[in-house]
């Protein structure tokens, strides 16, 4: 069999791994699921793909929920991912399968994108072995599970913004792949602009390591000129998306930039989100997203991980520069609250984009420091080889099985009652409507009845108010807490609330939908 016919089954394993693994939060369950913005990029998608139409000015049910005055009421990122999305529900002819399966294939992405530069920079062994790990990166599952889709998948496009610039360098200076890492930086934008700086960062200080070793400029002035013209073309007429001047992040940029002299502290920490005593501060994300042992299933890519990085500051060939490159900017950005950013818990996702081909280097490397014939060096590789895997499947594996299979599970999800009343309001419902919604206990499921039903969900309010057109009852998650013992007298509780504010407060509207007494939606006027 030959080298490509076997890169071709590898390739294919690769693919049938992590669909099954980072399809598992929806293979049993279709209903959709996620934190933070996750119902927010559904939506958006999902509003595309039912209107077959991308989106500059954001629909009033997403709008009316804050966005009007953050951003004008426009969409603040490019529609390029959502528009995707939108596509994929549409093939699929299924509304919420078709958007799920895209935001996991788009996640999964940097297995392959990964392979793509560690099969140039170092061979097919380790381009096999890390993209093979990377599959279980926890990191960039809880990012996936939680629901930030294009920050996975931008990031996903570094090694492949990187790759061209290497290719470029390397390949005596060749037009192509310059204009072709421009092209990769301004999808990158469209996908999330955050992940432009992890590129050009890295680039950046490759480019400085470059020139110290060989006291060369890696690239002619002209080329660069055409690169940044390219970017620029594909940028400036989507820039006010995520930058114009009503933007939250313009202002959260603008009002931060600068040296932050009371973070030098964190300086002496590999992850610099810690306080005066050491102590980590967690920001957005929990706890043990920043605890090593916990996102990379123990110690051991660590120990492989140093050794692959003793072999680079060895050799130090221009390979060895770039991954070196690597390092340092990730160590930099995520420090970047020293600078003002304070966006250092997205760029901490990248870790195991560059430790896991140098944890796989390192593996690699050991059989050239041991005194063997040729034919035993490479049993001895195979053997290693053999242990990397059986280390990933047990450890990081079972861990990244956990936390897929057991994303969102029951009553974290929106029940029947709940999905069929936002499939009912999407169907009758005027779709300028105010919906004043009472009884959902998990936050996030008001967002997601919200998405479902295209309809502006009031989750703010308490009581009636003159915007309102609609009340929906939904007494369904009280019911579904109430049968646990630990949550039971609490759920009963505001259960009899909520049928006494019902009985005053509604007396004289009309019910236009009951689904045995569990959900109910209210006319009002």
């Amino acid at each position: 069999m030959g080298r490509k016919h076997i890169e071709l089954i590898l390739l294919t394993f690769l693919f049938i791994v992590a669909f099954y693994f980072w399809t598992l939060p929806f293979q049993s369950n279709p209903i959709p699921y996620g934190d933070v913005d996750s119902s927010t990029h559904f939506a958006l998608a999902d509003y595309m793909g039912q209107h077959d139409a991308a989106l500059y000015y954001l629909p009033y049910y997403i709008a009316a929920g804050g966005y009007i005055d953050e951003g004008a009421g426009r969409l603040w990122y490019p529609p390029q991912f959502h528009l995707t999305a939108a596509m994929s529900q549409i093939l699929a002819s299924h509304r919420t399968f078709g958007i799920l399966l895209f935001h996991a294939i788009a996640n999964f992405a940097i297995v392959f994108t990964s392979y793509l530069l560690i099969r140039h920079l170092y061979g097919m062994s380790a381009a096999f072995l890390s993209s093979f790990l990377l599959i279980f990166s926890i990191r960039d599952i809880i990012w996936y599970v939680a629901g930030q889709y294009p920050q996975v998948l931008a990031f996903a496009l570094v090694p492949v913004t990187l790759y061209c610039y290497y290719r470029y360098i390397t390949d005596n200076a060749k037009k192509l792949y310059i204009y072709l890492a421009a092209i990769v930086l301004g999808i990158q934008f469209y996908m999330h602009p955050q992940s432009i700086l992890a590129s050009a960062l890295i680039a950046g200080i490759f480019t400085l390591l470059y020139f110290s070793k060989t006291r060369k400029i890696p690239f002619k002035i002209q080329d660069f000129a055409i690169f940044i013209a390219i970017a620029a073309i594909m940028i400036i007429p989507v820039y006010s998306f995520p930058f114009s001047s009503q933007s939250g992040y313009t202002g959260a940029v603008s009002s931060g930039a600068g040296i932050h002299p009371e973070y030098f502290h964190t300086l002496k920490y590999w992850y610099g989100l810690r306080d005066e005593q050491g102590n980590i501060k967690p920001v957005g994300i929990n706890i043990e997203y920043y605890y090593f042992s916990a996102m990379h299933a123990g110690y051991w890519i660590l120990v492989l991980s140093m050794i692959g990085i003793g072999f680079m500051l060895l050799r130090r060939n221009t390979a060895d520069l770039l991954m070196l490159s690597w390092i340092i900017a990730f160590y930099i950005l995520s420090h970047d609250f020293v600078f003002g950013l304070f966006r250092a818990e997205r760029f901490v996702e990248t870790e195991a984009h560059f430790l896991y081909p140098i944890a796989a280097l390192g593996l690699l490397g050991i059989p050239s420091v041991v005194k063997l014939n040729d034919d035993l060096k490479r049993y001895v590789k195979y053997g290693l080889m053999a242990l990397f895997l059986i280390l990933a499947i047990t450890m990081n594996a079972k861990a990244a099985y956990t936390w897929l299979n057991g994303a969102y599970p029951g009553i974290n999800r929106l029940t029947p009652p709940q999905y069929e009343v936002s499939e009912w309001l999407y169907k009758n419902t005027p779709e300028q409507s105010d919906i004043l919604i009472k009884g959902t206990v998990i936050y996030t499921k008001k967002k997601w009845i919200q998405a479902m039903s295209q309809r502006h969900i009031d989750w703010v309010r308490q009581d009636i108010a003159e915007m309102h057109d609609y009340v929906l009852l939904d007494y369904s998650d009280l019911y579904f807490l109430s049968q646990n013992p630990q949550y039971q007298q609490a759920m009963q509780a505001q259960g009899v609330a909520l049928q006494d504010w019902e009985q005053k407060s509604l007396a004289n509207s009309t019910i236009v939908y009951n689904n045995q007494g569990i959900v109910k939606v209210y006319k009002l006027g």
